[in-house]
């Protein structure tokens, strides 16, 4: 019979009576004596494991534990326990690293949630109070795209600017994204033949830069919109728009909504509620959507 370090080796079942595992002699009360077999059995692609055997004869039992050793295996499973439960709802998770911070997964996105979502009210509030304006464009596509139609309002209502843009590149509208199919006339209905009369950027320039220049100007997704109207600027050998600050309030919306992806670590985009994919009409959707920001302070 083969051996393992001295001791026969068994296949699984059955190995020879009386002898047991060191599991079952601790569960008895007893430590294990001499090593008396081994049993065989499949461990992984990797090789074979194998199951200790004991004699219950040859097994040392255990002095019963002390006062003082009872009331440290209470105070540890008391402080293990304490660990693994969450300070603010009292759920106990299965293991201590499943808390942050003390609190569950539930607990804590429910405070960064609200307190996220308290922090972009308080950021549009200040916005308003401070007197931003709203930008918005219609463009020619997605990728190297020009405008179309510019919109922008103060942070009354007042429109500041609003006129459709004749593109260098017009037929770009009705181009196809080949992966969509999708063209950014579908989107907003603007058709070639209708800027056929429209101005030139170059001509629009002045009066867009004065609502603009110095202005904190605010963007439902300023990524996208404010790219193009530097390009556009660059390509018409525009000056710059210098502005006092350009905020993205499609980016504190998102963060006020608290739609959380466990997924990628970090709340879903929205997209713009009320919008009708023209400029003037998405950029007025952005300041009702700063008012009732605001007014969830009051809630």
């Amino acid at each position: 019979m083969a051996e393992f370090n001295g001791v026969p080796i068994y296949q699984w079942d059955p190995w020879p009576e009386p002898l047991v595992t060191k599991s079952q002699l601790s569960k008895a009360g007893y430590q294990p004596g001499p090593l008396r077999a081994v049993v065989r059995y499949s461990k992984s692609s990797t090789g074979d494991g194998f199951l200790h055997l004991f004699s219950p004869d040859e097994g040392i039992r255990r002095k019963p534990p002390t006062e003082k050793q009872l009331a440290a295996q209470v105070k540890r499973k008391a402080d293990e326990l304490k660990a693994r439960t969450c300070t603010r709802c009292g759920a106990v998770q299965y293991f201590k690293r499943d808390l942050s911070g003390g609190w569950c997964e539930c607990c804590w996105l429910a405070v960064k949630t609200a307190d996220d979502r308290h922090a972009a009210a308080e950021w549009a509030k200040q916005v308003l109070a401070d007197g931003c304006v709203i930008l918005d464009m219609e463009t020619t596509g997605l990728y190297d795209a020009e405008p179309v139609e510019i919109a922008v309002l103060d942070h009354t209502g007042a429109v500041l600017f609003n006129s459709r843009v004749k593109p260098l590149r017009p037929g770009r509208i009705v181009e196809r994204d080949p992966d969509t199919g999708v063209a950014a006339v579908d989107i907003h209905g603007i058709r070639p033949e209708d800027l056929a009369n429209a101005p030139s950027f170059g001509e629009i320039y002045p009066a867009l830069y004065k609502a603009l220049h110095g202005k904190h100007v605010v963007v439902y997704n300023k990524d996208f919109d404010l790219p193009i109207l530097r390009a556009t600027c660059e390509e018409w050998e525009c000056a710059a728009f210098e502005f006092e600050k350009a905020s993205c309030v499609m980016r504190w919306y998102t963060q006020f909504c608290g739609d959380w992806s466990d997924y990628w670590g970090s709340y879903r985009w929205q997209p713009l509620p009320g919008g009708d994919h023209t400029a003037l009409g998405d950029a007025r959707a952005t300041l009702v959507l700063l008012k009732e920001m605001v007014a969830s302070l009051s809630e």
